[in-house]
């Protein structure tokens, strides 16, 4: 069976791995078997509480809890499917600020493209939304460079009322109240869109 793996960058903000799948679904493409995701140590614990431990009082994670939504297996996505970009003494890093924790950044991402595009049985859709800007440029460069005709790079727009809420995910397909950035307005998840663009 083919892999496909949906590759994201993802610093403060884990939404932007459901908000991808959604859009996927939306469009009909191929979906994902498996999710790995490039970020720092503080966005490996973000996408490890936002994605992989369920919301208090729930029985499913959010990543389980949008692919029972939408009919849609749950890809293959643990701890162990997070890197955590080095810096130049190749220690894992929150920020890489100098010349040389870019490069050595820079090498990291190239190289996880390199890996992934080097497996015939691998398709890789590449998400340039989340994480800081440097980072997702590298992945847009990898792919640049490695893309095969099978693989794609998209990135996710969200609508401004529901872009960075902590509470927002995904557009439900029932109601879901969650706060808005007021903290006396509510928002109904189901009302949000989700853009893609490729």
């Amino acid at each position: 069976m083919q892999k496909h793996i949906l590759l994201a960058i993802t610093g403060l903000s884990p939404q932007v791995v459901t908000e991808t799948l959604y859009a996927i679904h939306q469009q009909q493409l191929e979906w994902p078997t498996e999710i790995r995701l490039i970020t720092t140590l503080t966005g490996k614990n973000q996408a490890r509480l936002g994605l992989l431990i369920p919301p208090e009082g729930k029985s499913l994670n959010r990543l389980q809890q949008l692919c029972a939504d939408y009919n849609r297996p749950v890809p293959t996505f643990t701890e162990a499917h997070i890197a955590i970009v080095p810096n130049a003494e190749g220690q894992e890093v929150d920020d890489a600020r100098s010349n040389a924790d870019q490069e050595s950044l820079a090498d990291f991402i190239v190289s996880q493209v390199a890996q992934l595009a080097n497996d015939d049985e691998c398709q890789i859709h590449a998400s340039l939304a989340g994480g800081r800007k440097t980072m997702t440029f590298y992945l847009g460069y990898a792919m640049t460079l490695f893309a095969r005709p099978q693989d794609r790079l998209s990135h996710v727009l969200v609508d401004a009322q529901f872009e960075g809420l902590r509470d927002f995910y995904y557009p439900t397909p029932a109601t879901c109240v969650i706060n808005g950035r007021d903290p006396n307005t509510n928002l109904d998840a189901a009302d949000a869109k989700v853009r893609s663009g490729r």
